[in-house]
């Protein structure tokens, strides 16, 4: 045998168990979040992220409805999935334009979950916009409203889990 058939045939099982080896290695999720924002309604999520966050006041998803409008209320949202075993207590809580004294419930949703394979926490609230521009003038009509959600472990964390969010945020004539 010449020393360019060895060579060949040693390539070609280099190749062949660089392919074995790359079919072997799970492929990692992709971290993806979308944001949508809108005239009358805006929508954002985020998927397979790794770390949840200690419940706290950095927004972990944000979108915008283009301008508040008089006689119109909004309608949001959100919820928190995560997907492992374990005991969490996730929460999810939005605000508008950095306030969250303007959310009706006033509350944050809470979920307790131990040793199931997905736990969520998921709540609706509205924001009266003509009350809310009473409250804070100057901060909602005519004004963009930014809408940011704010999702964490509530007793511990940050946990390394995996975990999706969504949001989503109707303007709407009451």
């Amino acid at each position: 045998m010449t020393d360019a058939v060895r060579n060949l045939g040693r390539s070609f099982l280099l190749l062949t168990l660089g392919a074995l080896c790359a079919l072997a290695v799970p492929a990692r999720a992709q971290t993806e979040t979308h944001i949508l924002p809108g005239k009358d309604s805006a929508f954002a999520s985020t998927t397979d992220q790794t770390v949840l966050p200690i419940f706290g006041p950095t927004p972990q998803l944000t979108t915008t409805i283009a301008r508040g409008k008089r006689k119109r209320a909004l309608k949001i949202d959100a919820m928190l999935t995560i997907r492992d075993l374990g005991a969490f207590i996730p929460g999810v809580s939005p605000s508008v334009n950095g306030f969250g004294d303007i959310i009706h419930p006033f509350a944050r949703a809470i979920d307790t979950c131990q040793g199931i394979t997905a736990c969520s926490a998921s709540g609706s609230w509205y924001v009266d916009l003509d009350e809310a521009e009473a409250l804070h003038p100057g901060s909602f009509i005519g004004k963009p409203l930014q809408v940011d959600l704010i999702v964490g472990e509530i007793a511990g964390g940050p946990d390394t889990v995996p975990w999706d969010a969504s949001l989503t945020v109707l303007m709407v004539k009451k």
